[in-house]
């Protein structure tokens, strides 16, 4: 009978990530409730949201070192599509600058907690698309205009998320580092639904120059 790390290994990483994520990632959608009916201003408050938690996010991620993952941090940094898509809506870098930020966020201890980290923040350009196209004619979005961070990669979502599926799968034959992978992953959507269970208490502010109107 085979043992549990060598059937485990059968599914590869991506597998493995899947699996002891599925229910914390539901938990995420329950607290975002994209489905919900969403007026601009509730809009904006879900930017204000993903702003607060991705500004401190990704300066931890960029302090690792990439290079030996073939992965280039630098082009899959999401803050610049949500403080623009912010901007689009009147929020400067002033009213940007003042919005909550999640404080005291864990480090990642090495690129393999990273690549944990990574499987919640790419996995979540693979729906992003859809959300836009259902959110955007409703609220005036595009991939140009308040958008952007939905949109991500555009044509290149597929390709972007293949290239990180191969970086974990590279590290497939070590069982430490996957174990590491796959911890941070947990902990990763663990963060994300403490963060975004403040929509739910109206935990993210808007600045007049949000308003609808």
């Amino acid at each position: 009978m085979m043992d549990a790390v060598t059937e485990l290994s059968g599914i590869g990483v991506r597998g493995r990530l899947r699996l002891a994520t599925e229910a914390l990632h539901q938990r995420v959608e329950q607290h975002l409730d994209l489905d919900r009916d969403m007026g601009r201003d509730d809009y904006i408050a879900l930017l204000i949201r993903f702003f607060g938690l991705y500004a401190p996010l990704e300066q931890t991620l960029s302090e690792l070192h990439w290079t030996p993952t073939g992965l280039d941090f630098e082009a899959r940094r999401k803050l610049p599509w949500i403080a623009a898509d912010l901007a689009d809506f009147g929020l400067d870098a002033g009213a940007r600058a003042a919005l909550p930020q999640r404080k005291s966020l864990p480090r990642p201890g090495s690129i393999a907690a990273g690549l944990g980290v990574l499987y919640v923040v790419e996995g979540s350009t693979l729906g992003g698309q859809l959300i836009l196209r259902r959110l955007g004619p409703k609220l005036g979005l595009s991939p140009t205009f308040g958008g952007r961070f939905f949109a991500s990669y555009g044509a290149d979502v597929g390709r972007m998320w293949r290239a990180y599926v191969a970086a974990v799968e590279n590290l497939g034959g070590d069982e430490g580092a996957v174990a590491e992978i796959e911890r941070a992953a947990i902990d990763a959507f663990h963060l994300f639904g403490a963060w975004f269970a403040g929509l739910e208490r109206g935990g993210a502010t808007i600045s007049p120059g949000g308003a609808d109107g």
